[in-house]
């Protein structure tokens, strides 16, 4: 739960839309919510580790996307596994895109993503 930490503070407007719906300017204001959770967290000795992982969570395992560039284990392990699960539960929640998901769609875009966003050797894919 502390992933989303960083996201008290952001204007309701942000939070009230999929990520999917935001224009850009508001995902990179959104985009900012690992760090700022991160920030929050690395004060507090027992969290330190936990808030690289939160900081990264949001890193596509090829690099594209990303700001810092990091990519594939170069991400912390943590924070990869992290990304599948945050996104597959988002997903169901219809906080990524307009629709909410059921499971079994939510699989198949998490599929469809192992390579890109997702490392894929981390999550829920199929046996094919």
């Amino acid at each position: 739960m502390l992933h989303n930490l960083g996201k008290i503070g952001l204007p309701d407007r942000l939070l009230d839309k999929p990520y999917m719906e935001l224009a850009y300017a508001e995902r990179a204001e959104f985009d900012t919510h690992p760090l700022r959770a991160a920030a929050a967290l690395m004060a507090l000795d027992p969290l330190v580790k936990a808030s690289e992982l939160i900081r990264r969570h949001r890193e596509y395992y090829n690099g594209e996307g990303n700001a810092t560039g990091m990519h594939g284990e170069l991400i912390p392990l943590g924070a990869r596994i992290l990304r599948v699960a945050s996104d597959f539960d988002q997903l169901q929640q219809g906080l990524i895109t307009h629709d909410k998901l059921s499971p079994e769609q939510a699989t198949k875009m998490v599929i469809s993503g192992k390579n890109t966003r997702y490392d894929p050797m981390i999550g829920i894919y199929s046996a094919s």
